[in-house]
């Protein structure tokens, strides 16, 4: 798991008290898809799914009613002072940017627009649990109808295999 520090305005480290009542947990996913945050998905609980939000382009939007299930991120508690990893790279990738992955959510067929000059890439789908479950060579469009449903991520890579953008997708069966 990776540990985040939290700091105050002046850089110290800092708690997060948490008051009585309604609070909402989030994350941002950068670029940085070989450091990503590792999140659980517990389909134990179908129940979880009606707290639980997601942003894929400009909007937030309820988890899909095929989704039944609660996200997981684990806390960490004792005395020991965790580390900080790394910030994301600076420098990042074009195509990152300018990336747009539609429909999302999709019941099979995405289209992929670049917005860039492409290249000769390759596009990995990975399911929650990081397990690879599909790969092709770039192409403006994918056909995902044979996975189940659920939630992905697609990780472009370059033809080096450095990884230049990753989106998440829904796949609605």
């Amino acid at each position: 798991m990776t540990t985040y520090v939290l700091y105050d305005e002046d850089g110290n480290e800092a708690g997060v008290p948490i008051p009585a009542g309604i609070f909402y947990v989030g994350w941002q996913q950068g670029s940085n898809v070989d450091n990503s945050i590792p999140i659980g998905y517990d389909k134990n609980n179908p129940g979880g799914s009606e707290y639980a939000w997601l942003n894929t382009s400009s909007s937030w939007s309820k988890f899909p009613p095929s989704l039944q299930g609660a996200l997981m991120i684990r806390p960490v508690v004792g005395d020991e002072t965790p580390t900080n990893t790394p910030d994301l790279a600076d420098v990042e990738h074009p195509l990152e940017a300018s990336l747009t992955v539609y429909p999302n959510p999709t019941n099979g067929r995405i289209w992929l627009d670049a917005g860039v000059p492409t290249g000769p890439w390759s596009i990995q789908i990975t399911d929650m649990m990081g397990r690879q479950v599909a790969s092709f060579p770039w192409s403006p469009a994918i056909d995902l109808e044979r996975l189940p449903s659920g939630w992905y991520a697609l990780l472009i890579r370059d033809d080096t295999g450095m990884p230049i953008a990753r989106r998440q997708i829904i796949l609605q069966n």
